[in-house]
């Protein structure tokens, strides 16, 4: 990740729990915070399987608000 940080692209950062190593919303802000940290805002993205094969805690086609 810090070479793709590095070169200027951006790390997508999945809502699983395999990827944020935890349930829940609170180790999805848990996992972003500490990428965040280590590779700057700039490198970071939010993407998840929204497709159906992985079962995230939040839905991306539930609007907010």
């Amino acid at each position: 990740m810090a070479i793709i940080a590095d070169a200027g692209g951006l790390v997508g950062m999945g809502f699983w729990a395999a990827k944020t190593r935890g349930e829940g919303i609170d180790a999805i802000v848990r996992a972003i915070r500490c990428s965040i940290d280590q590779f700057s805002l700039e490198h970071i993205a939010l993407s998840s399987d929204w497709d159906g094969s992985v079962i995230a805690p939040i839905s991306a086609a539930r609007p907010c608000g």
